[in-house]
């Protein structure tokens, strides 16, 4: 399903933590640590269970949000590219505050001023991170996923995995690379051009893609 907000290139308001803004085509491309920041603040549990398998690292697959904290707590780096990543999807500055194991949306110092309690601050913490999660994937026309069922059977977890490394080999194989798609967007007598396909949102181009694939096999199977 299509998000409005971000079809139109409009923020989202995310559980009044923060509005979530999505990307023009002009900012992706623009942006050069742009594959880094959705790395940082998008990766599912799954993709991190499947980089534990393949590492073959001892534990618990940690959950994204405990993932994000723990590679920017040990890194100044990384923590200064989440922050930046943030700052790319809301407009706003954003503080890690580990000892609470949250994060502090907005300059700290200045929302310090102007609350009398903690509980005023806007703190987006791990249960609300996945919703946080999904609504970045819209913001980009992707696909959300569903919560991760961290107790799976062994042998069901596996099955899945073996499911997700043949759908990422399908896709390299047959799928069209983001530059193809946008020359495509521009040869279906839209009015779209490469002069003004800079400015739509990501989400716009993915929506507009899809549907006109659904069309065209909705034709074909009417002829057939």
């Amino acid at each position: 399903m299509t998000n409005a907000f971000f079809f139109c290139g409009l923020p989202a308001n995310f559980k009044d933590l923060c509005k979530i803004y999505p990307p023009s085509i002009n900012s992706l491309l623009k942006t050069e640590n742009f594959n880094l920041y959705r790395q940082l603040l998008m990766v599912s549990y799954e993709e991190l269970d499947d980089k534990w398998f393949e590492d073959k690292k001892e534990g618990q697959t940690p959950t994204p949000f405990e993932y994000l904290f723990t590679i920017c707590s040990q890194d100044k780096r990384i923590e200064k590219l989440a922050v930046e990543a943030f700052n790319f999807f809301i407009h706003e500055p954003v503080s890690f505050l580990y000892d609470l194991k949250t994060i502090c949306i907005g300059n700290l110092e200045e929302e310090i001023k102007k609350i009398n309690s903690i509980h005023e601050l806007r703190l987006l913490k791990e249960e609300d991170y996945f919703d946080f999660q999904n609504l970045l994937r819209e913001s980009l026309g992707e696909k959300t996923v569903n919560p991760p069922k961290l107790d799976e059977n062994p042998k069901i977890k596996r099955i899945k995995r073996l499911g997700r490394k043949r759908d990422k080999l399908a896709a390299k194989q047959h799928g069209l690379n983001f530059g193809d798609s946008l020359a495509a967007i521009c040869c279906m007598g839209l009015g779209i051009t490469p002069l003004n396909i800079g400015e739509m949102s990501k989400s716009s181009v993915q929506a507009i893609m899809e549907m006109y694939q659904n069309r065209e096999k909705y034709d074909i199977d009417i002829k057939s």
